[in-house]
């Protein structure tokens, strides 16, 4: 038996020909958005193509003989360079074929990726308001991860941004593959030729049943009709980045791979549970776009009331009001509390704030959301969470439409902070499954 193998130092020559030797390809993915969703879909289709893959993700940690839960989400999947060796050396060990890696901006940051030797490194987007305040270097950071890497790497990178086309042009001589939809190529005033070309200009692109697009591969000169059920526009770009990285590593097989999209869950993202005919509960991390585009759901009337669940998600995760207003990072908390409840009540017929995840460091929020929603008659307020769930799935459809309870703020999360500041075991998907199951 092959005696273990530890990773030390990234640096060292002799990794790089044991990864050589034990044809290892390693895949980094970044973005300000779609990244671990791009990385569970590329998971979920080379495990259907028996390719020995693991994934380190914020959705969870997939990964043979790994010392880490399998499936159970992370904060931050490459938080450490103990971290990243352990990936490493799990990865050799096992004879995994392919390692995926969900790259966030801290891991940027700090250094960790600049010595891994990537196969490719994707990036989705780059969207500055979201993270400036904590990385004023955002857009920079997104873009070292292009820059540090060796002439040798395959680039993919989606051109949906202006700092992505702005990057495409320093890096256009290497081996970059791009994508976009033709909407945002014209948009954008993309010029060039584009290596994949989500044609979003189709009658019936999105609904709430999913979406359907016809992508052109300029490559191979060929079209690809694609159904899937996952949800919202952006899903198309998300499916399109994991194609292109399969084609670029020479495993792409259309009709297995379209078998995988077609009915795909991935892990609280926008992942949509069926209570009955007349409701469907959506559990998600974010609340934009997604709100705006269920509108557009229900003013087609594609569905009904328009339910939103959501709240402070505690133990460091994204609060509530964080993607709406960078102001929360500054003394005027309620104002940016204020504008994020303002912005849901724009869209949501009903919504249910609830603070049971509170976690220290979100304890002074708890009053702001209570002062700011006190008198709004759509606003209904609940310590406990699965109370607040159970009171949105209870709510009586009109119609026959179908009612959309849209839970928001913990996606596949397994832990919450509890008032007393005990830790406890805590799940919006299980908690809505037990629920439908009490029914």
């Amino acid at each position: 038996m092959e005696k273990a193998y530890e990773v030390k130092n990234i640096n060292d020559s002799l990794l790089q020909e044991r990864i050589n030797n034990k044809k290892l390809k390693i895949i980094g993915i970044t973005g300000s958005r779609g990244k671990s969703s791009t990385a569970y879909i590329l998971f979920k289709y080379l495990k259907s193509i028996n390719i020995r893959v693991s994934m380190y993700s914020s959705i969870g940690i997939y990964s043979l003989g790994s010392i880490y839960k399998q499936g159970d989400a992370v904060e931050n999947p490459m938080r450490s360079m103990n971290m990243v060796k352990n990936a490493l050396s799990e990865s050799l060990n096992n004879n995994t074929q392919v390692l995926i890696l969900e790259v966030n901006e801290e891991a940027i940051d700090k250094g960790l990726t600049k010595d891994i030797p990537f196969t490719i490194r994707a990036l989705t987007t780059i969207i500055p308001k979201q993270n400036d305040v904590l990385y004023p270097n955002y857009v920079n950071l997104k873009k070292t991860f292009f820059r540090e890497a060796s002439k040798d790497t395959t680039f993919v990178m989606s051109l949906i941004d202006k700092d992505l086309i702005d990057l495409y042009e320093e890096i256009k001589d290497c081996n970059v593959i791009t994508y976009t939809t033709n909407y945002l190529k014209k948009a954008r005033e993309v010029l060039f030729d584009v290596d994949y070309l989500i044609d979003s200009n189709e009658d019936k692109f999105d609904s709430i049943a999913g979406i359907t697009f016809t992508l052109q591969d300029n490559f191979k000169q060929d079209k690809y009709v694609i159904d899937s059920n996952l949800l919202m526009p952006y899903s198309a770009l998300n499916i399109t980045c994991a194609v292109v990285i399969i084609n670029a590593l020479e495993l792409f097989d259309l009709d297995k791979f379209k078998k995988v999209v077609s009915n795909i869950v991935i892990p609280g993202r926008d992942e949509v549970i069926n209570v009955n005919k007349h409701e469907k509960v959506i559990v998600s991390l974010n609340l934009v776009p997604q709100l705006e585009i269920l509108k557009r759901y229900q003013e087609r009337g594609e569905i009904g009331k328009l339910i939103v669940v959501t709240g402070s998600t505690g133990l460091g995760f994204k609060s509530w009001d964080r993607r709406f207003s960078m102001e929360l990072l500054t003394l005027d908390k309620e104002k940016s509390i204020d504008f994020a409840f303002k912005y849901i009540n724009k869209y949501a017929d009903y919504v249910f704030i609830t603070t049971s995840d509170k976690g220290d460091i979100l304890t002074p929020f708890i009053e702001l959301e209570k002062k700011v929603t006190k008198d709004k008659e759509t606003a209904h307020f609940y310590l406990d969470r699965k109370e607040a769930i159970k009171k949105a799935i209870d709510i009586e459809n009109d119609d026959d439409k179908i009612n959309v309870i849209f839970i928001s703020g913990r996606g596949n999360r397994s832990v919450m902070c509890l008032e007393n500041g005990e830790i406890s075991s805590f799940n919006d998907i299980d908690e809505v499954k037990n629920i439908i199951g009490d029914k």
